[in-house]
Formats: structure tokens, sequence, C-alpha cells
């Protein structure tokens, strides 16, 4: 990443985040360069959060001569308009790694004299990676094995849709067949759109965020305004992170009506977020 002047790297988990933005920081450092040039984007900074991140980023990007390195998670992968001339993407889904694509040369600034289209876009095998989208990864591994497929080739993405939904191993709570025998209260039940449940985790972001706090604390009605409001600034973690947060005196149950939870502001860090 460090030999361009503006480079995007996303990875497929929060963890591989941290770790890479901490290394081009030592090494921006050891280089005597201003590490001002250097983001960090996933979902442990809260949205809030993030959008500033992101209004520095484009900043930077209108300027000609500014460096820029970005180490993200998925998210910026859909509803983000940013543009580099470099992008590297962990290896991971297909769809995801066409997104990834789409941040690449995205306003053909690096096309050539006649058009040629121009940037550069890297995907790289991370050393011990888990995807939370293991299913899509192999399935993309197995068009692999049947030649490289083209990020823009719509034959190559209706293969991989096909091979990734056709599959019964996707239905494993019987869903179907649940339906099918009109058991809706059953369906209902076992039924997740998202099977790795979060819990919302408020941090005390900045002024807003600690008078929003206040406010809960003080005894108001977590009305639906209010509510909203508290989202912008909170972080999700697994039940396995909140409990482990919990333990280690990072996270805290807020006395307020309803049930929250609130993140110490010793770790909610500057660059990266809620540590975990």
């Amino acid at each position: 990443m460090l030999e361009n002047e503006r480079a995007l790297c996303i990875v497929n988990t929060r963890p591989h985040a941290v770790e890479l933005y901490r290394e081009l920081e030592r090494l921006i450092s050891q280089g005597g360069l201003d590490t001002s040039a250097l983001f960090h984007l996933s979902t442990l900074m809260c949205p809030r959060h993030r959008l500033a991140v992101l209004d520095n980023i484009r900043e930077r990007l209108t300027e000609t001569d500014e460096q820029c390195f970005v180490i993200s998670t998925q998210l910026v992968e859909a509803g983000v308009d940013i543009d580099f001339p470099v992008v590297y993407r962990a290896f991971g889904p297909f769809d995801s790694m066409i997104q990834a694509a789409g941040r690449c040369n995205r306003e053909g600034k690096q096309n050539g004299p006649n058009g040629e289209p121009g940037g550069e876009f890297h995907v790289f095998n991370p050393v011990q990676d888990v995807s939370p989208y293991q299913y899509a990864v192999d399935t993309t591994r197995i068009m692999m094995s049947h030649g490289i497929p083209s990020l823009h080739e719509p034959d190559h993405v209706n293969f991989y849709f096909n091979q990734l939904y056709s599959s019964a191993e996707l239905d494993t709570e019987s869903i179907e067949a649940l339906r099918n025998a009109l058991c809706f209260a059953t369906v209902a039940q076992r039924f997740k759109m998202i099977r790795d449940t979060k819990r919302a985790v408020i941090v005390p972001y900045d002024r807003t965020a600690k008078s929003l706090i206040s406010r809960l604390q003080g005894g108001e009605p977590p009305i639906l305004g209010l509510i909203r409001s508290l989202y912008q600034y909170s972080v999700s973690l697994s039940e396995k992170d909140l409990q482990v947060a919990i333990e280690d005196r990072r996270v805290r149950a807020l006395e307020a009506p309803g049930e929250f939870f609130l993140a110490r502001e010793e770790y909610y860090l500057e660059k990266l977020g809620f540590s975990l």
C-alpha cells in the first residue's frame, strides 16, 4: 500500500482491520511520515464517527497532492462514494469483490488518453482468514477452480448466484417445509434474517453523545426520537464480545429505563473506535 500515494484495502474482519492499521501506522511513523494520511473504518466505530472520517477522507481525495491510505471492512462496499487509484481486497464473496472493484478508478481519473480503463485492483489471500460469509467464499473458490471469473461478465455473476442459492444447506431450519405446512408460528420462532445477533453499546464519542447519555441516565423515557439519536452513537457487539467487555469493565449497564449498555470513554479510541 505504501508504494502508492493513495490506496484502499478492504478486509473481511474487524480484527484484521485493526491489525493492518496498526502495522501501517508503525511503518509510516518509522519512515518519519505523517500518520494523518492513514484512516481506519469499521463498525467498531459509531455511525457518527464513521461519517466524520469519511468526510475527512473525501476532503483529502479532492486535493491532488495529498496522500491517503484507508483500511476498511466491507462497510465501504455499498453506498460509499470514494475513488482510489489502487484497491486491495481480501479474498471474499464474488459480489463483494465486484463492489470493492467499484471503488477503484470510480471516476475514471486513471483512464488513458484514449479512454483505456486505468487503476489497479488486487485480490490477496489473508493468512488464517475466516470470513463471516464462508459459504459465499467457498462458492467463489469453486468458480475460480473453473477459471478466474471476470468481474465485468454478467454470465459469471449469474453463475455465482445460481450456485450460491441452489444449495439446500442454506435452509438449515427447514423454513420452506414449515411454510408449506402452514406452521407460521414455528417459522416466526426459527427464522432469523441475521443469525449472529448483536447488542448495541452506546459510546461517548462527542458532546452530543454525552448529552444524550445524560438524558437517559436522568430518567428520560427512551422514546423513539431519543433511541434514534443514540443509534448514531452506538456500536454492535456479539453476545460473546459484550459479555467479555462487561467482565473486563470496558462496558457497563446503564442505570436507565430499559436495557442499555455504555462503553467506558477510555476504551473508545479516536482512530479505531471501541477497543475489543
